[in-house]
């Protein structure tokens, strides 16, 4: 190999390693799209961040075990698709009746917003 052709490589490999081209996180990794998390992965948002890559049985399950499934039916993840971040929602009717929102306010229908109402 040349000293160039070396020289030009280093510089390439330099540059996926600032940028972070090509490498994408694992279970517990910082992220802000679904896009920066390994295959099966999803970037969870939860509060203001930073935010987190977990497998989506993972994320499953913390949504479902949050006040905000609890107290709004926000019980399962929002969405998977690489352009986007995943947050707690609800998916369902089922999600709302469980809540105390439905129980007390009488907001037990899933709506289009992902959110619980009458």
């Amino acid at each position: 190999m040349t000293p160039a052709r070396a020289l030009s490589s280093l510089v390439l490999l330099a540059a996926f390693a600032v940028t972070g081209i090509g490498c994408k996180k694992g279970v517990g990794g910082e992220c802000d799209l679904n896009k920066d998390c390994a295959d099966k992965l999803v970037c969870l948002a939860e509060g203001p961040g930073p935010w987190k890559c977990m497998a989506l049985d993972d994320a499953k399950e913390r949504c479902a075990s949050t006040k905000l499934c609890k107290n709004n039916g926000l019980c399962s993840v929002s969405s998977v698709a690489a352009a986007s971040v995943g947050v707690c929602v609800a998916k369902s009717d089922e999600d709302c009746e469980g809540s105390k929102g439905c129980k007390n306010d009488g907001r037990c229908r899933r709506r289009e917003n992902g959110d619980c109402g009458e």
